[in-house]
């Protein structure tokens, strides 16, 4: 039996592949919430980028930051190789994705949320389109900001 490395688990990507799923497009490391906080999204694009108006989009939710000592994998949710895959997954499939990092969950995703629709424009996002996606532990995190804030509730959330 072949023992597994640690980081694989986190380095593995998910058995579904798509065509088109390489291609897509992925703008990194967009500066959200407050400066000193040094928080990034990562959009991912469908790549036949020919749509001249703005994408519907998914956010991957993100739940804890990952700050447990020791640390298990230096790479951020947004890096991890099934946030990766499910990013690509949805822009083939004809939406913008997002991944983020964050340090407080429920107060990142919702100064995410906010960003979002502030930076629609430049995003190339319908802000009025604009879905979650959160699995396991992280579904928290979403009710509790979706909860929150009518005003910013989100399309449709699974």
């Amino acid at each position: 039996m072949t023992q597994m490395r640690t980081n694989d688990i986190f380095t593995r990507r998910v058995c579904l592949q798509l065509d088109g799923m390489d291609a897509v497009t992925v703008r990194r490391d967009v500066a959200y919430g407050p400066t000193d906080q040094g928080l990034r999204f990562d959009v991912y694009y469908p790549p036949d980028d020919t749509n001249e108006g703005s994408w519907p989009a998914v956010i991957i939710v993100a739940g804890y930051p990952g700050t447990m000592e020791p640390r298990p994998t230096t790479l951020a949710y947004k890096e991890i190789g099934w946030t990766v895959s499910m990013c690509q997954l949805i822009a083939v499939s004809g939406m913008a994705a997002i991944a983020y990092t964050n340090r407080d969950p429920a107060a990142d995703l919702q100064a995410l949320f906010e960003h979002v629709h502030e930076c629609a424009g430049s995003l190339r996002i319908d802000p009025a389109r604009v879905g979650v996606i959160a699995v396991s532990g992280n579904v928290p995190t979403a009710l509790t900001t979706i909860m929150r804030d009518a005003s910013r509730t989100p399309a449709c959330a699974v």
